[in-house]
């Protein structure tokens, strides 16, 4: 980062891992073939993409930590998204397969919110919408999948 960067750089660590992709006009990639047809150019909202997403999240919990408030943030809203990639838009069945990405995006989500983590992200210039979504996603999911009306009003 610049020397003048805005960021605080104190407590910056770099990931030792790194993912290159490469768009190149023409060529077959792994955004346009995603969905199964090269006209559907970057389709980032597939249950397959989610769960690369969920891969790569998680090598970021194992290098940063357990308490790492972005990392938590990202992984519960990314099991989330599974559920409409699963499902679409509804209600549906509650297979063992949506359960299990509801149970870990309230676990991750929760874990987020936690006054030792939302201090942490303050502390190293975390981003406080982060913490109102993770709220707001709570309250869904324990409203929406759960049905559990007083932790929805909780949250």
């Amino acid at each position: 980062l610049p020397k003048n960067s805005i960021y605080n750089t104190t407590n910056l660590r770099m990931l030792s891992w790194q993912v290159k992709e490469v768009e190149v006009k023409g060529r077959r990639t792994w955004h346009t073939t995603e969905h199964g047809n090269a006209t559907n150019v970057g389709h980032s909202m597939s249950y397959k993409r989610y769960l690369r997403d969920l891969d790569l999240l998680y090598l970021d919990l194992e290098e940063l930590g357990p308490n790492d408030p972005h990392t938590l943030y990202y992984l519960g809203a990314t099991h989330l998204a599974c559920i409409d990639a699963i499902l679409g838009v509804g209600f549906h069945k509650l297979t063992e397969q949506v359960l299990y990405h509801i149970n870990q995006g309230i676990f991750y989500l929760e874990q987020r919110v936690q006054p030792n983590i939302i201090d942490l992200a303050n502390r190293i210039g975390g981003n406080s919408e982060e913490t109102w979504a993770a709220v707001r996603w709570l309250a869904h999911s324990y409203h929406n999948y759960k049905r559990d009306y007083n932790k929805a009003h909780y949250w």
